[in-house]
């Protein structure tokens, strides 16, 4: 878990969300290879620190990855 979190501080400047993707590999010689995305939720309300048009942000990144 402090992996993935230092990492998204580093990916993202400390800013609410980033479109740059964080790579997390996991290796196991019992588990197939699996790519996962995992994208943000739709905010409609900003709350401090994100910007005011955060849902326009967040659905701008969502409709990269699903169109």
């Amino acid at each position: 878990r402090q992996e993935i979190e230092a990492e998204t501080d580093r990916t993202t400047d400390k800013k609410c969300v980033s479109d740059k993707p964080i790579n997390l590999r996991i290796f196991s010689p019992h588990v197939l290879n699996l790519t996962l995305i995992d994208l943000p939720g739709i905010t409609k309300v900003p709350v401090p620190p994100q910007p005011e048009d955060i849902e326009k942000i967040i659905t701008r990144m969502i409709m990269q990855f699903i169109t």
